[in-house]
């Protein structure tokens, strides 16, 4: 059997390339654009071609029919307009549920920025290079504290950082948990990762309500905690490879197991008999889903983590007092209070019979009633002026913005409560500014604008106290 010629693998065409893309891209608003084009264009054939009957033939009884037809239709369009009076009510609540994010997160900076002593300008940079654990990885964390009390011998430990004497002593068991064990300066890093969470929560919302994954993308990735977005890609679970290519998805061999995963070779011996036997659920990997379904509320279990944490911390280590905590607790319960809200506002099911129904009925009718009105080609223009009118005008109005377009005003939102509190927080700025350069470069134009919309703030006047 003669072997098949491989085609030759030509490079592609960027031009080319980009044109398909460029193609492929096209936006709903563009489709529905086209759609409204011809909606009009065929109101207008009918209304041309009901114009042209009515000039042949006298249907007075049809004329009448149409008149009380188009009647009917435009006295339910105006009911349905005046019902759904309660769409600008939802607005209005999802309006208040992003007021009351907003003040929560200004509130929460605030707080935690006074809490950790860097509201004022001027503080050490942030200790970002050391590899620090998240609480999301590991609330009570002492391998490290022990290892280093092993090591206090040597001026160093594994990690190649220098330890200070005070970090060679056992930590103090804390009263509240989870427990974060790290020194003074280690502690301002941990209430800057926790300003990073808390400014990213409004992304991570907004993701969320429309059913677009946050991650992996800025600038969540820029504010989250490392050691929170390394967890996200680990699993216990073992990766199991197939011998053998399975083909393309819905043709697996009748060996692959329950949960999609094909083992190996049988004679070797199955896994599950090694593992105790076959009884045992197998555990499933995280690998094709790394990330939360409910980002929002995981982002609060982190804030939550982070607060205990500092809290249960001594004064001279940096930590927090019980009202500094119970007010950084508030606000994560506000937000949780917040979160349900806007999950309610957003998922609630839209009207069987909605406006936009009732208004393609009367402009089915619209085009008929003109004929018997208007005869002639005015008949056709007045429908065409019409009908442009109720698609362009009256339906956008009508229709709310994509949530998936980069101009909608709910995304503008979210970048501007997150550049606010970057803004408003040198700490939070710091710690973004080290994160963005880690990630893209110090000479890369995001951390130029940065830089940029970040300058005036650094020449701001603050009272000075002796």
């Amino acid at each position: 059997m003669a072997s098949r010629r491989r085609r030759p693998v030509t490079p592609r065409d960027p031009d080319r390339a980009a044109r398909a893309a460029q193609y492929a891209n096209v936006g709903p608003s563009d489709a529905r654009l086209g759609l409204r084009i011809a909606h009009i264009g065929i109101l207008a054939v009918t209304g041309g071609m009901f114009a042209y009957l009515l000039s042949l033939f006298r249907l007075t009884l049809l004329s009448k029919a149409v008149g009380w037809a188009f009647a009917a239709s435009a006295i339910v369009l105006a009911a349905k307009l005046l019902d759904e009076r309660p769409s600008a009510a939802r607005r209005r609540r999802r309006a208040r549920v992003w007021a009351s994010v907003h003040a929560l997160i200004r509130d929460g900076v605030r707080m935690i920025s006074c809490a950790s002593g860097r509201a004022a300008a001027g503080m050490a940079p942030s200790a970002l290079s050391s590899p620090f654990v998240s609480p999301a990885k590991d609330a009570l964390h002492l391998d490290d504290d022990e290892k280093g009390i092993d090591d206090a011998s040597t001026p160093t430990g594994k990690s190649g950082l220098t330890l200070a004497p005070s970090t060679l002593a056992p930590p103090t068991p804390p009263k509240l948990t989870p427990t974060v064990s790290v020194s003074e300066s280690e502690a301002s890093a941990r209430a800057e990762e926790l300003l990073g969470v808390l400014a990213s929560f409004p992304v991570a919302l907004h993701h969320h309500i429309i059913g677009i994954r946050a991650l992996p993308h800025p600038p969540l990735i820029d504010l989250l905690p490392t050691g929170y977005l390394s967890s996200l890609k680990r699993t216990d679970a073992r990766v199991r490879f197939a011998a053998n290519h399975a083909g393309p998805s819905g043709s697996g061999s009748p060996r692959t197991a329950k949960n999609g995963l094909a083992n190996g070779n049988e004679k070797e011996g199955s896994d599950d008999e090694s593992d105790g036997g076959s009884t045992r659920p197998a555990k499933k990997s995280n690998l094709q889903t790394p990330y939360p379904a409910n980002l929002p509320l995981s982002l609060l279990r982190l804030m939550e983590a982070y607060i205990l944490g500092l809290g249960g911390l001594p004064a001279e280590r940096g930590g927090w007092t019980a009202v500094q905590t119970e007010r950084a607790l508030d606000v994560v319960k506000g937000l949780n209070v917040q979160l349900s809200i806007a999950e309610g506002v957003y998922d609630e099911p839209p009207p069987l019979i909605d406006v936009h129904l009732c208004l393609n009925i009367a402009l089915a009718f619209l085009p008929l009633w003109l004929a018997t009105v208007v005869r002639g080609w005015l008949a056709v223009l007045l429908t065409i002026t019409i009908a442009a009118w109720a698609k362009f005008v009256l339906e956008s109005a009508l229709t709310e913005p994509n949530p998936g377009a980069n101009n909608h005003p709910l995304k503008c939102t979210t970048l501007q409560t997150v550049h606010e509190a970057i803004d408003t927080c040198p700490a939070l700025a710091r710690y973004y500014r080290a994160r963005l350069v880690s990630r893209v470069g110090a000479d890369a134009p995001e951390v130029a604008e940065h830089d940029r919309r970040n300058r005036r703030d650094r020449d701001e006047w603050l009272p000075t106290f002796s």
